[in-house]
C-alpha cells in the first residue's frame, strides 16, 4: 500500500512539474523572435501608385461615367497616394472604396441581357456570346461607355497591386470588368476582319498577361487565368472560322508564347497570402473563441506565426517552383497536403493553442495552382491548333503527333479526336475544360 501511494505521489509530482514546466515555457518571456523572412514580410511598406496603373482603372472602372476615364483614374491614385503618404494604406478604405463603385443596380440592365458564362468550364463560352452578338447590337449607352474604358484600360502598362492586407479590406469588383470585356471581344470579332481583329484579340492577350505576371492576391490570379481563356477561346474561334488569313496566322505564330516562368510563378501570391494570415493572426481573437487566447491558453502569437510560415509558406513556395510535369506527378504520388504542426510528440508543451489554430487555418492550393498550369496548357493547345491552320495540307493525326506542343504534364502528343474535330488534353484541375474546337 505504502509503495503505490509513493507512486502516486511521484506521479502526481511529475504531473504537476510537467503542467507548471508547461505554462511556464508559454509566458510572453519564451516567445519566438520572429524568423528574417517573416519580419521582412510584415515590414513591407507601400510604395506610391504609378501612372497608367491598371489595377486603379480597375477600381474606378464603373465610376462617374460622365468623367473622363483617365482623369477618374488619376484622382483615385492622387487620393491613394495621400493615403499612403499620412497612413501607409494602399487599398481604397470603405469610403473611398464606396465612392468609386459603381451605383448599386446600374450594371444590372445591359447584364441581363447577354450570355453568361466561363470560359473555364464552358468550352463554347464565347462561341454562343459572339452568335449572340451577330444577332444584337449593342445600344445600352452605359455598356457602351464601360466598352470604351475597357479599350482604354487594356493600353495601360503598369499594374501595381496594393500590398497591404486587412480582414475588413473592400474587395475590387472584377465581375463588370470581366463580362464588359467578353461583349467588348464578341463585339470586335463580330465587326472587325483579319490583321484588326488580331491586333486586337493580341493587345488584350498582352495586357492580361501582363496583370497575370505583376499581379500577387490570389483572386486576381485566378480572375486572370479566366478571362485569359475568353481571349485564346476568341482566338481559336477566329482560327477555326477562318477569320484569318495566312499572313495574319503567320504573326499569331509569332507573337503567341507560351507562359513564362515568371507567368506561372505564384510565390508572391504566397507571400501575400502570408502576409494576409499575419493580419489575421496579429488579431486571433477574430479566428477563435477569445477564451482560447486567455493567460492560460498556452498560446505564443510570435511563435504561431513562424510555425505557420514554416508548415505554409515554405512548401507552398516549392510547389510555385515545380514545373507542369513535377507539380502533377507531386499530386499523383498524394503528396500534395500540407503537413500539420500537431502531432503527440513532447513539441506540442510549446504553443499547443497556436499550433491547432495554424493546422485549423493550412489552405488547399492545389486546384489554384493546377488552374495556372492548365492555362499555358490552353495556349500550348492554341498553337498547335494554329499549326494544324497553317498546314492544311498535312495528316493533322500526324501533325499533332509530330509536334513539339504536347501536354504539358506528361510531355505526349495532345489528344486529337478526328470524329468530334476537336483537340484537348487532361486538365489537371477537374473543374476545368482544357479542349478546343476545329
Amino acid at each position: 500500500m505504502r509503495i503505490i501511494k509513493r507512486t502516486f505521489f511521484y506521479l502526481t509530482a511529475m504531473l504537476l512539474t510537467l503542467l507548471l514546466f508547461t505554462v511556464v515555457i508559454n509566458t510572453s518571456p519564451f516567445d519566438q523572435a520572429l524568423l528574417p523572412e517573416v519580419q521582412a514580410i510584415r515590414d513591407q511598406k507601400s510604395e506610391p501608385f504609378q501612372e497608367n496603373n491598371a489595377y486603379l482603372a480597375m477600381w474606378a472602372f464603373g465610376h462617374g461615367l460622365d468623367q473622363p476615364f483617365t482623369q477618374t483614374v488619376e484622382a483615385l491614385r492622387q487620393q491613394l497616394n495621400q493615403e499612403i503618404n499620412n497612413q501607409g494604406i494602399d487599398y481604397p478604405q470603405q469610403a473611398l472604396s464606396q465612392r468609386y463603385r459603381a451605383p448599386e443596380g446600374s450594371d444590372r440592365i445591359w447584364r441581363e441581357q447577354y450570355i453568361q458564362c466561363n470560359s473555364r468550364e464552358q468550352i463554347n463560352c464565347m462561341q454562343r456570346l459572339i452568335a449572340q452578338l451577330a444577332e444584337q447590337e449593342v445600344t445600352d449607352l452605359r455598356l457602351l461607355e464601360l466598352m470604351r474604358r475597357y479599350e482604354t484600360m487594356v493600353e495601360f502598362d503598369v499594374f501595381q497591386e496594393a500590398i497591404q492586407f486587412d480582414w475588413d479590406a473592400p474587395m475590387l469588383a472584377y465581375a463588370p470588368i470581366l463580362i464588359t470585356k467578353r461583349i467588348y471581344l464578341a463585339r470586335a470579332y463580330v465587326q472587325q476582319r483579319n490583321a484588326a481583329l488580331m491586333e486586337t484579340l493580341l493587345k488584350d492577350l498582352r495586357f492580361w498577361r501582363m496583370v497575370l505576371r505583376d499581379s500577387h492576391s490570389m483572386i486576381t490570379k485566378m480572375v486572370v487565368v479566366s478571362t485569359i481563356r475568353d481571349t485564346l477561346f476568341t482566338l481559336a474561334e477566329g482560327i477555326r472560322n477562318e477569320r484569318f488569313e495566312q499572313p495574319e496566322l503567320a504573326h499569331l505564330q509569332q507573337q503567341l508564347m507560351n507562359l513564362s516562368a515568371q507567368e506561372m510563378d505564384m510565390t508572391n501570391t504566397f507571400i501575400h497570402e502570408f502576409k494576409f494570415i499575419l493580419s489575421v493572426l496579429d488579431r486571433p481573437e477574430s479566428a477563435v473563441p477569445e477564451e482560447w487566447l486567455s493567460w492560460f491558453s498556452l498560446y505564443q502569437p510570435q511563435a504561431t506565426v513562424n510555425t505557420h510560415h514554416r508548415y505554409f509558406l515554405q512548401p507552398a513556395k516549392a510547389l510555385a517552383q515545380m514545373s507542369s510535369a513535377e507539380i502533377h506527378q507531386f499530386y499523383a504520388d498524394g503528396q500534395g497536403q500540407f503537413e500539420s504542426p500537431v502531432s503527440w510528440s513532447s513539441t506540442m508543451l510549446y504553443n499547443p493553442t497556436g499550433k491547432e489554430l495554424v493546422s485549423y487555418g493550412l489552405p488547399v492550393y492545389k486546384d489554384y495552382l493546377a488552374r495556372v498550369h492548365d492555362l499555358n496548357g490552353m495556349v500550348l493547345l492554341l498553337k498547335l491548333q494554329l499549326e494544324l491552320a497553317l498546314n492544311p495540307e498535312l495528316d493533322p493525326q500526324q501533325v499533332v503527333n509530330e509536334s513539339v506542343h504536347r501536354n504539358p504534364y506528361t510531355g505526349e502528343a495532345m489528344i486529337y479526336d478526328a470524329a468530334a474535330k476537336r483537340l484537348f488534353f487532361e486538365c489537371f484541375d477537374p473543374h476545368s475544360v482544357c479542349e478546343i474546337n476545329l
